[in-house]
């Protein structure tokens, strides 16, 4: 469950224009801000989530900059 909170503080972040993230931010800002283990449960729990075909974080995470994941 906190790796999916996370997720959707980060996408929120990711998808909020006052904080104007570029999209070539999010790869780098995942592998900066969180640890190699929380990396993990992170693409795990995005993997096991049958509402979209993503199997980890960065990949949902752009798929949110560019609209395709709400």
């Amino acid at each position: 469950m906190l790796p999916l909170l996370l997720f959707n503080v980060i996408s929120g972040l990711v998808i909020d224009k006052a904080t104007d993230l570029a999209t070539e931010h999010v790869e780098s800002m995942i592998d900066d801000l969180l640890p190699k283990e929380a990396q993990k449960e992170l693409d795990k729990a995005i993997k096991e989530d049958p509402a979209h075909e993503f199997t980890n974080a960065k990949e949902a995470l752009m798929a949110v900059v560019e609209g395709r994941l709400p």
